[in-house]
Order: C-alpha cells, then structure tokens, then sequence
C-alpha cells in the first residue's frame, strides 16, 4: 500500500531534485499512422516493440507504422498502442534528456493515458500494463458494439447550458452526457448516436456550429454505456499486482493524486464509465506541486493545447517528447 496524504506530500516535494517536471500522457483519439517512426533509433524502443508483440500477438508495430487508419482507430488496437508509443516517447526523454527524466515528480494521462502513467511510475509493469490495456480495450470495443454511440466535443458554452442541453435532448432509453472536462467551457460529450446527432444539431442552431466535432473514437466512453465493460476489466485487473508508485500519479475520476493502490483498484474500474475531470487535476496539480516544466509524451500535441486554456504561463514551459 501506499499513501500521499499532505505531510508525505510535502515530505515527497522537500525530496525532489532541483529541476522538477510533470509528464502528461495523451489518450485514445490522439493516434495516427507513422507514428514512432522517428523512435526506433532511440535506445531500448525496439526492445519496447519486441516486449509489446510477445504480450499482445497483434502486430502493433507493423500497424503504428503503416496502418491502415481505419484499424488503427479501432479501440481494441489505438488503446495499446498510444500506449506503447507515449512509453517510447518517454525512454527518447530517458536517453536525450536524463536530468528532465530524473525530475520527474508528478505524473497525469488522459484515460487509457492513465495506465500509462502507471506504468510509467513502476505501479504495475510494462507487461502488465499491456495485458490490462489490451482487456480494457477488448473490452470497450465489446461495449461499443452494443449499442450505437460517439463522442463529441464542444466549447464556448457554461456548464449550466451544457448539462441543460443534455437534459433536454435525451429521451429515457438514451444517453447523453458530460464525458470529459478538458478546459474552461472545453467539454467533450458523450451518448447514444442519435442523442449525440441532436446535441450537434441543437449546438449548431445555438452559434456553436464551428465549436463542435465529432472525436474520432468508436463509442461513448466515459458513460453508463460502458458498464458491459466493466466486469471483463475488473477480473483483468485483479490479475494485476500493484506496487508502490515512484511518484504521485493523477486519477481521472477524482482530479487528485491516487492514495493508495486499493483506490487504483476501485478508480481504474470506475474511470471506464465516470467522467475524466481533467481541468481539475492540472489545476490541482498546478497548485500543489512546484514545477519547472511540463513534458507531453506521445502522440500529437492535444495535451499542451488543453494546458493552455486553463495556464498559459504552465503552456509556455511544456515541451512535447512526440511519438
């Protein structure tokens, strides 16, 4: 067990070198074609690749490198692989940049970026790390053919008129929520297919036309229509052994710090179906942890354009390590 309660949190920061950094690890949607084609040179990312294909029997370097998009969008393939390359982006910060990687103090992914930034942290290894992305993503895929669904983000509107919408559009054999928190008035929402077409419809009448798109994803994560997935997960994870984390890691399901690796257990699985609280994490992050800089590690460049909207001056220190 570990925990990170405010006097081992200050004991924890009083301990840290003098440069002090944050890594970031992208989620699903940020994954596209020749990724990690630029870091197969760096030491040990082949190793990465070898170690993946024995776990996973899936082909998924051959897939990040030449696609096709079609199947490497699919859930039950991007999930593995944006973590497989946000880790090979950061052994290219381990080699290239030592003193960044031992500064390493604080550490946060969106969704399945959350297993990454476990793995990351020596909380479960790279091996299991992939077995249990792989279930997850079997799983989601599974939930996402059951019924019909999206994900959609929108900005430029108030929480208040957003949860309204909601509300308003949903008929009682349907789904339609908040799914993630990016950014003030940055929200991506999450439901079943023609509930989520009428919110687009509806946002498009309201002046949010250009402030709506759909997420290339295959269902509504983050929703109550992920429950199918839920159990598969849990027995997957229970197969997991946690260990003691190396630095704190953020949950998605409370904007806070996990404190122990029971509450891994139990937020891991409720993250499948809960909202990522992403905004409040990098403010509680912000305002609890002193930080140098800011490393986003993976594909594209979402995170850092998120951190912009809610501190510019954070924004300003973040480098991308890009897959």
């Amino acid at each position: 067990m570990f925990r990170l309660g405010p006097r081992l949190l200050q004991k924890w920061l009083s301990q840290q070198p003098a440069v002090t950094c944050a890594v970031l690890f992208p989620g699903q949607g940020s994954q596209y074609v020749g990724m990690c084609r630029q870091l197969l040179s760096v030491r040990g990312v082949e190793e990465l690749f070898e170690e993946a294909e024995s776990v996973l029997q899936n082909g998924l370097k051959k897939l990040c490198l030449e696609g096709p998009q079609e199947e490497l969008d699919r859930t039950i393939n991007c999930q593995p692989a944006v973590m497989l390359a946000s880790l090979a982006a950061l052994k290219k910060l381990e080699v290239h940049d030592q003193q960044a990687y031992e500064g390493i103090t604080v550490a946060a992914g969106f969704s399945v970026g959350e297993l990454t930034a476990l793995v990351a942290s020596g909380v479960m290894t790279l091996t299991d790390g992939l077995r249990l992305v792989q279930a997850r993503a079997k799983a989601m895929q599974h939930a996402c053919e059951i019924t019909p669904s999206a994900l959609t983000s929108v900005t430029g509107i108030d929480d208040d008129q957003l949860t309204q919408m909601c509300q308003e559009l949903v008929t009682s054999n349907e789904v339609l929520t908040v799914a993630n928190f990016l950014f003030p008035q940055g929200r991506v929402v999450s439901g079943s297919l023609p509930a989520i077409e009428r919110f687009e419809e509806a946002a498009s009448k309201a002046g949010l036309k250009k402030k709506v798109k759909r997420l290339p994803v295959s269902g509504a994560f983050h929703s109550s229509l992920m429950e199918p997935a839920v159990e598969e997960f849990k027995e997957a994870l229970s197969q997991v052994k946690l260990n003691p984390t190396k630095f704190p890691v953020y949950s998605n399901v409370t904007g806070l710090p996990y404190k122990s690796t029971h509450e891994v257990t139990e937020l891991l699985v409720r993250q499948i179906c809960q909202p990522v609280l992403w905004e409040q994490g990098m403010r509680h992050m912000l305002s609890n942890f002193e930080l140098a800089a800011f490393y986003e590690v993976g594909p594209k460049r979402q995170l850092r354009a998120m951190l912009q909207r809610i501190d510019s001056a954070a924004a300003q220190t973040t480098k991308n390590i890009e897959a």
